[in-house]
């Protein structure tokens, strides 16, 4: 594609993005839960995506949320934490091509900041009953993060504690990195938790006292460890790698899979 039709068409979906102001669609419930069917296991698996559902990356829209879908089936863990769901019809076409594997899902703050922003992105779907906690927007995000309401919503699955978030991005200086205060934060309200996500600090290990380092790459574009699914402390006995999946016409983050060992 050369760069005049590509900016024709960013223009179009430009265009289109701003018809929510005029339109709302109806809105998703934000939890539902369908059945708890599945027996509890000594091992709980879980993974984290960044799925890159921003309205400029969804030229192919149907084509990225097939691949999306395909490989979330593929991977099969029994709780999957998702970021970047800002699309609207992104969050409709997940749930409902994935409910037969999870019929269980929670959604992130789905309100779009300031019409032209986004909301959370966040989504987690689960084969067990998801009990919803808490959630609070993130607060001192910079641009282009400012534009959006990137959130930390807190559940429990199974009597364990999660926290799935995706913080503010493109800061490299562990000094006074706008999501290293995100992460105390989220930390002072729930100590003892699984803390998923894109947290968008590659210094994560320095501040985080586990002896479960995942220093493969999650990253395409800055080449970085992003992802995680970490325990302060080790509270959780969690083991945890990078899939390095064909994500080519998915996303620029590779998914991070868990293993929580009970």
């Amino acid at each position: 594609m050369n760069d005049h039709l590509y900016f024709i068409i960013q223009i179009i979906l430009l265009l289109v993005r701003l018809f929510r102001i005029f339109y709302l669609p109806a809105p998703i419930p934000k939890l539902i839960n369908n059945t708890d069917k599945y027996n509890k296991k000594n091992n709980i698996t879980l993974c984290t995506w960044n799925i890159q559902c921003l309205f400029c990356y969804m030229n192919h829209k149907n084509r990225k949320l097939k691949n999306i879908i395909k490989n979330i089936e593929l991977i099969n863990t029994d709780i999957f934490f998702l970021q970047e769901v800002f699309d609207d019809y992104s969050k409709k076409y997940i749930i409902d091509n994935l409910k037969n594997i999870y019929p269980n899902y929670l959604l992130g703050i789905c309100n779009k900041k300031c019409l032209f922003g986004e909301d959370s992105g966040l989504l987690i779907l689960s084969k067990y009953k998801i009990d919803f906690l808490d959630e609070f927007i993130l607060e001192g995000g910079k641009l282009p993060d400012c534009f959006s309401n990137k959130s930390a919503i807190f559940l429990k699955i199974n009597d364990i504690f999660f926290c799935n978030t995706h913080l503010q991005s493109s800061e490299w200086s562990i000094q006074n990195n706008t999501s290293k205060l995100q992460i105390e934060k989220i930390l002072s309200y729930y100590k003892d938790i699984i803390l998923v996500g894109d947290l968008n600090n590659g210094f994560v290990y320095d501040f985080i006292n586990t002896k479960n380092i995942n220093n493969n790459i999650t990253n395409t574009d800055e080449n970085k460890v992003l992802d995680y699914i970490i325990s302060k402390d080790d509270y959780y006995n969690i083991k945890s790698n990078t899939l390095y999946i064909d994500i080519s016409k998915s996303s620029d983050h590779y998914p991070v899979m868990g293993i929580i060992i009970l």
